[in-house]
């Protein structure tokens, strides 16, 4: 079952989006809310969100069709590195969004229309380990950029920056301040940072604690560069929703104050929740609900009334098929031309890479992905395996550090190999290498499309099947796991043999499969 987060009382339940859309930061826009979020390797990136009530969310489009410098002969799929956490903001009819490459710097984007072409990123401020980054306006004119630290490049994290920057966001105004240390008052590994004003005061909504186990950090100041004051506003509590943080506080046309945050669940990945905020009297807000024990922090709220004073938005349930191509992306950047959305909405047509035979699946950049969208779901439809020729494979994958997939190999003209392939991506500090085993556990013969079927139960148990006509049903029963920082994909891949490999004749391949008639619920 595809979730709701709209119960259609007047109310909402949490997550409002059971999908993997880490780091998420949220603005009110000229006409609805916008939200980015991380998307690490996978291309294309930095997902672009809208919504006109905070519950409902589309995907609209996404802001870079590749990595800004990588190096273009370097198409290793970039596990955990790639885009972190991004921020979009809305200042005199641009809209900007500002993101971090770990191994690179800070980059910016702009758009006046957030559906349409975002610019060529620019690097704005070089520096293995600068992270996280907000920029901000004042009501004097001045521009200024928080950011953060990655101890994983810098050897050291907790600190914040703020640097003064040119008002169209193109260059940096001198050296960066230090304005915050977490280890001076026990929010160890303060990142994520978003700078507000209210009131004539400058706030820095911050995540301390780590992912999981971590918590919401407000720091306050009559100053841009401090002395700040630091509150803990959200944590866990009596709740089930480890690691309450890093997001965005959000005020409605009405007035009211909302936060948007992210919880790690594992295989799920980092899902969206919706908080109520108020403010107090001693100017620091409280997130959620106030704790039993503490009136000044809050915990999360499991289900609560829909923002008032927003537009109204009628849900359409998501059950389906490849209408749009925007929710799947690339395990890298691809070799080959997009995938191709066919004028029937229902199908999808992948091309064919050429990879040296040994080549391990989590090395390949041009799988098609797509995030888990519900803790249970069925995925369905039939793959058209007729254009394979002899050493093409193609098949279906859940990809995390620990991935499984069952693919199709053409073996001779009527003699379809099934394989059960499996594999670990294993880290030494940001790198990675990669074992993956290959077992032949099934075929079939002389069919021209293979049915499948891709189930996740609550469990994070994960049941890829293959099946047809009169043949018995071929599965691989899996567990659900996580990737670097992301949450667990499914999805497609098509490849052949490259030119010079035993057996591979490219002239008698026209290079693709088509999966069609698709059904997810």
């Amino acid at each position: 079952m595809i979730w709701k987060a709209e119960l259609g009382n007047g109310r909402y339940r949490n997550p409002i989006i059971y999908t993997d859309y880490s780091d998420p930061d949220v603005i009110k826009g000229e006409d609805g809310f916008y939200m980015v979020a991380s998307s690490f390797g996978n291309i294309p990136g930095l997902p672009i969100l809208y919504s006109k009530d905070l519950i409902n969310w589309d995907l609209i489009n996404y802001a870079i069709h590749k990595l800004p410098g990588k190096p273009t002969d370097d198409r290793r799929p970039q596990y955990g590195k790639g885009v972190w956490a991004p921020s979009i903001r809305l200042n005199n009819g641009v809209y900007y969004i500002f993101f971090p490459i770990p191994d690179e710097g800070i980059f910016v984007t702009s758009s006046l229309e957030p559906r349409g072409k975002w610019s060529e990123p620019r690097l704005l401020m070089e520096g293995k380990g600068m992270i996280d980054p907000c920029p901000f306006w004042d009501d004097d004119g001045r521009a200024y950029l928080v950011n953060a630290v990655a101890k994983s490049r810098t050897g050291y994290n907790n600190v914040l920056y703020i640097t003064e920057m040119s008002v169209d966001g193109r260059r940096l105004l001198g050296e960066r301040t230090q304005v915050y240390d977490g280890a001076s008052d026990g929010n160890t590994t303060t990142e994520g940072p978003r700078l507000y004003k209210r009131d004539g005061h400058y706030y820095i909504f911050a995540p301390a604690g780590g992912v999981k186990e971590g918590w919401q950090v407000v720091l306050k100041s009559d100053s841009i560069y401090g002395p700040y004051e630091a509150r803990t506003v959200m944590r866990q509590g009596n709740t089930e929703v480890n690691g309450p943080h890093q997001g965005a506080w959000v005020v409605t046309p009405g007035g009211e104050d909302h936060f948007v945050h992210f919880q790690d669940v594992g295989a799920g990945g980092r899902i969206v929740h919706l908080q109520p905020m108020r403010w107090r009297e001693d100017g620091f807000p409280v997130i959620g609900i106030p704790t039993i024990d503490d009136p000044t922090v809050g915990e999360p709220v499991g289900e609560w009334e829909k923002p008032k004073g927003v537009n109204a938005f009628r849900y359409i349930g998501k059950g389906s098929n490849f209408s749009s191509i925007l929710p799947w992306q690339y395990n890298g950047e691809p070799s080959s031309k997009d995938a191709v959305l066919r004028e029937n909405p229902f199908s999808i047509t992948i091309p064919a890479v050429s990879v040296r035979e040994e080549t391990a699946l989590a090395l390949v950049p041009d799988i098609l992905l797509r995030k888990w969208e519900s803790p249970e779901f069925i995925y369905e439809g039939k793959i058209d395996i007729s254009e394979l020729r002899e050493g093409d494979m193609c098949g279906i994958i859940s990809m995390g550090l620990n991935y499984a997939s069952l693919a199709i190999k053409h073996d001779t003209d009527n003699l379809i190999k099934i394989l059960k392939i499996t594999g670990e991506i294993i880290f030494d500090g940001s790198e990675y290498s990669v074992n993956e085993t290959r077992e032949e556990i099934g075929s079939f013969t002389d069919v021209p499309e293979v049915s499948f079927n891709f189930l996740v139960q609550k469990s994070n148990t994960v049941i890829l099947s293959f099946f047809t006509k009169g043949a018995k049903t071929i599965s691989l029963r899996t567990e659900g796991n996580p990737g670097r920082w992301v949450g667990a994909k499914y999805g497609f891949y098509n490849i052949r043999p490259e030119a010079g490999d035993a057996g591979a004749d490219r002239k008698e391949s026209r290079g693709f499969i088509t999966v069609k008639d698709t059904v997810l619920y």
